[in-house]
């Protein structure tokens, strides 16, 4: 064998190593187990922290169709990073479940059961619901089935009902 034909193959097996090490190093970025160090609300990105690997600003996982929803992750959250091709930088967070900071908020299956620290809205067509801490808004008619029942009565702007009884003097 000619000395071109050793240092050919070495150069090729060299190249081949390499390609060997870039695959092994993409196959493990596929999927990495994350936390939230920040979020960009503007711009619906956040950075993460996988095992001491910082990534640049990556977007999370939300419907983005016809129907969108608006869920950011929270700084100290435990996520999952998917990168379909190996590389973090181009990936996606998405929710990687409890964790003694943000333990189950609930112990029963067949229901849904959300926890939000701020509002929850909900908007269809020129309707809205909207619930937070000082109460529940409904933009839009209300219709109901079984009526509606509170101890403290029902308020508007027009009247109260039930009807606050007026003090009537006894007659003599």
């Amino acid at each position: 064998m000619s000395d071109a034909f050793v240092r050919a193959i070495t150069r090729r097996f060299a190249e081949l190593e390499a390609e060997v090490e870039d695959l092994r190093r993409r196959i493990g970025n596929m999927v990495r187990e994350a936390r939230v160090t920040g979020v960009d609300y503007d711009r619906a990105v956040a950075t993460v922290d996988m095992d001491g690997l910082p990534s640049k600003a990556i977007p999370w996982v939300q419907r983005a169709g016809d129907i969108r929803d608006w869920d950011p992750p929270t700084p100290g959250e435990r996520v999952l990073v998917v990168s379909p091709t190996g590389d973090p930088g181009l990936g996606l967070i998405l929710p990687g479940g409890w964790s003694t900071a943000f333990p189950q908020p609930h112990n029963r299956g067949g229901d849904r059961y959300i926890v939000a620290a701020g509002t929850i809205t909900l908007i269809s067509g020129d309707t809205s619901l909207c619930v937070g801490p000082s109460g529940v808004r409904i933009d839009g008619r209300l219709h109901t089935t079984r009526g509606i029942h509170d101890n403290g009565g029902v308020y508007s702007t027009e009247a109260v009902w039930p009807p606050i009884p007026t003090f009537t003097p006894p007659v003599r």
